[in-house]
């Protein structure tokens, strides 16, 4: 019996040792806005992010993204790898599984707040080419972005990224093409609670040789239920031609450690 109780209190505390180390620092995570978060994961934990979104392109059809997801994982100090998967979609002329994501995030920097110097990553992808024929680009396309984020106050936060990607697509003749496109988003945030936020946020890209550019506009809520997991839910409009016209979606997040 003794061995026992002492076996319950041993397990007992290290439930709550992981418990306080998982909720030590506070969650946060790369959805649901579009703008990645300048944050990393910790080593020997690893948070997933998943959500749905449905909308209206930019001619007039209606789509659905199921299950579209995010695995990071933290490997060292400053590091953590990145799976991506853009889920089921349902739309666009087509249904079927979409394409992956294979990369890595880099913590460069810590913030300075009294030189308004930003927290920075680094962020690094490629398309991984598994989805269906009609909805794969059929190539490892590349993608890089910058991440900076500024603590303004107790509630309020900026975040904002810059980068480029490539994109292969399919012409009239059936070849396959390959464009290269400006990326740019900024995203202001407000914890009206430690466990409500909102944010409101710009996002879209410059076509460099690709043939068009966009921009659209979205907001939404987080709410943290616990120190390791979160609901999401977003809404959005295109503010040109080349947007969607509309997009509403809600997510999950959690984090756990290995």
């Amino acid at each position: 019996m003794e061995y026992n109780k002492k076996y319950s209190r041993l397990i007992t505390f290290l439930f709550i040792a992981a418990s306080g180390i998982a909720g030590a620092e506070p969650l946060v995570t790369d959805r649901p806005d579009a703008t990645e978060s300048s944050s990393v994961i910790a080593p020997r934990f690893a948070q997933f992010e998943v959500g749905i979104t449905t909308g209206e392109d930019p001619e007039g059809e209606s789509y659905s993204d199921f299950g579209g997801s995010l695995l990071r994982v933290g490997i060292k100090e400053d590091w953590e790898l990145r799976f991506g998967w853009d889920g089921y979609n349902d739309g666009h002329g087509a249904s079927g599984a979409g394409d992956g994501l294979l990369g890595f995030k880099y913590y460069i920097a810590p913030e300075v707040r009294d030189d308004f110097f930003p927290e920075m990553a680094l962020l690094v992808h490629t398309t991984v080419p598994w989805g269906d024929d009609e909805l794969s680009s059929n190539e490892w396309d590349p993608s890089f972005l910058l991440s900076f984020s500024h603590t303004l106050n107790d509630r309020w936060s900026l975040g904002y990224n810059v980068g480029a990607e490539l994109a292969t697509s399919e012409k009239a003749n059936g070849d396959d093409t390959t464009r290269a496109s400006a990326l740019y988003s900024i995203a202001l945030g407000y914890g009206a609670t430690d466990q409500l936020g909102f944010f409101i946020e710009v996002f879209g890209d410059v076509g460099l040789s690709a043939g068009s550019s966009f921009a659209s506009l979205d907001g939404g809520v987080t709410w943290l239920f616990s120190d390791d997991s979160q609901l999401d839910l977003f809404v959005g409009t295109g503010l040109d031609d080349d947007a969607d016209d509309w997009f509403v979606g809600i997510g999950y997040s959690i984090r756990f450690g290995y």
